[in-house]
């Protein structure tokens, strides 16, 4: 019971504290935590760990796919719809890989071996269809995102997501609330239907995310499946089912081949049934949103007054970037920043943003 407590409690702070992500929290908080108190937070992690990017636009590499259509859900007053379909897609995802993962133990390692040797040319697929597929804009973030990420592969410093992310995402959807006056509706009710099919899809692409090192992103795998997706809401389904989903596939990866692809499992052991504890965790996030969800036709968000908190949110990152990086780490928030605001500039995609890991780990596998 005090795992269970601590796990929910835990998984909350992250959920609901910008810019650190939840990996970060466990790095510093393992020699305190046990496995099975971590696990239920990552699972609460993973569907409440979208707020912080509705409400203040803070997303990270794996809340980034909800953050795109969950902005617009809200612009248009369907910030209710929205949240409807994270919280049956997260379900329905976790219940369903909890079940391929117990009915066929070796899956995920038997995937792993079946596309090792193709990793390099998916990377490839990745780079080439953004590049071919986009803009000169896109081109340009992409290229210039890909040598900022080799550079960052060679300082010596570990684990600079927070100044990087925030840089690239947070900051820049923070300065641009001083340039806006516009309100966002009140939140009503909207019909709408569940577009599960993505879900399944998810589940799918939620292997390959917990197998491909650097493609693990929701919105990065998203791109896959673009050509089929013909609303938000199966952008939003798809991209929960993704970040879902692999938290529980990667779990193999920890325990049968050592390697994790969710940075938390590096510190800690995954006990048996780890899966039961993440599902737990899950549900809990599921059922805070629904809370969140009955508050949600209360809040009306007025731009002009979210100036000061996001005057405080900027200055709170510069400072927790500094006192986990020292001056290397605001050097490379600084860099991530003007990186995010030519992004903005050049009206790019964000997820080409994500090419800061894809492609040096690509030249990684090449060089």
């Amino acid at each position: 019971m005090i795992d269970v407590i601590i796990g929910i409690l835990f998984g909350m702070v992250t959920a609901f504290l910008p810019g650190v992500h939840i990996n970060t929290f466990v790095f510093l908080f393992s020699s305190v935590l046990t496995s099975e108190s971590t696990l239920i937070g990552i699972g609460l992690f993973s569907v409440v760990g979208i707020l912080p990017s509705i409400f203040i636009g803070v997303p990270d590499a794996d809340t980034i796919g909800s953050f795109f259509p969950i902005q617009r859900f809200m612009a248009e007053g369907g910030l209710r719809k929205g949240i409807f379909l994270i919280i049956l897609s997260s379900i329905l995802s976790a219940l369903l890989s909890s079940l391929l993962i117990n009915i066929f133990p070796t899956m995920v390692v038997d995937s792993y071996f079946l596309i090792q040797s193709i990793i390099p040319f998916i990377l490839a697929f990745f780079i080439g269809y953004n590049i071919f597929t986009g803009s000169w804009g896109d081109r340009v973030v992409i290229i210039l995102s890909s040598v900022f990420g080799f550079i960052l592969f060679n300082l010596p410093t570990e684990d600079v997501l927070l100044p990087t992310f925030a840089g690239l995402f947070a900051i820049p959807f923070l300065l641009a609330s001083f340039n806006k006056e516009t309100t966002f509706p009140r939140q009503i009710k909207q019909k709408t239907q569940f577009p599960i099919v993505f879900v399944l899809i998810g589940i799918v692409l939620g292997i390959f995310a917990a197998v491909l090192p650097a493609v693990s992103s929701p919105a990065q795998l998203a791109v896959v499946a673009t050509p089929f997706i013909q609303s938000s809401e199966a952008f939003l389904v798809l991209s929960t089912a993704i970040l879902v989903s692999k938290h529980f596939f990667a779990l193999s990866m920890k325990t049968d081949l050592g390697k994790p692809r969710i940075g938390a499992y590096n510190f800690i052991e995954i006990p048996e049934f780890g899966w039961l504890f993440l599902l737990f965790g899950v549900i809990v996030g599921a059922f805070i949103l629904y809370i969140i969800l009955n508050k949600i036709t209360k809040i009306q968000i007025k731009r002009n007054k979210i100036q000061l908190i996001s005057s405080i949110l900027i200055a709170y990152l510069f400072f927790l970037t500094f006192i986990f990086h020292e001056w290397i780490g605001l050097i490379i928030l600084i860099c991530a920043t003007s990186l995010g605001l030519l992004s903005n500039t050049l009206n790019s995609k964000k997820t080409n943003l994500m090419n800061v890991i894809i492609g040096p780990t690509f030249l990684r596998f090449i060089l």
